[in-house]
């Protein structure tokens, strides 16, 4: 059966490091195999994707399956909606 998702959330990924692990805390409760999360690393220079990353990989596998990580140059936050 395929999944049906009914609502992606796309973060535009970009120096957050002292707030992602608060933001995951915050809408990871909320999740279901409806909605998929899409982080757009938009070029990150601090660590915002490798405690995004370690946080991720410690969750239930159902989780995880509906959470992405897209790579991308510096374009801006709309230019990372875009993406």
């Amino acid at each position: 059966m395929l999944k049906k998702i009914k609502l992606s959330i796309i973060i535009p990924v970009y120096g957050v490091e002292k707030f992602i692990k608060i933001f995951l805390d915050s809408i990871l409760p909320q999740l279901n195999n409806q909605v998929e999360l899409i982080f757009v690393n938009d070029g990150c220079k601090d660590n915002s994707i490798t405690i995004l990353s370690r946080e991720i990989s410690q969750l239930p596998l159902i989780i995880q399956k509906n959470i992405k990580i897209i790579n991308q140059e510096n374009t801006g936050v709309s230019g990372a909606r875009n993406t």
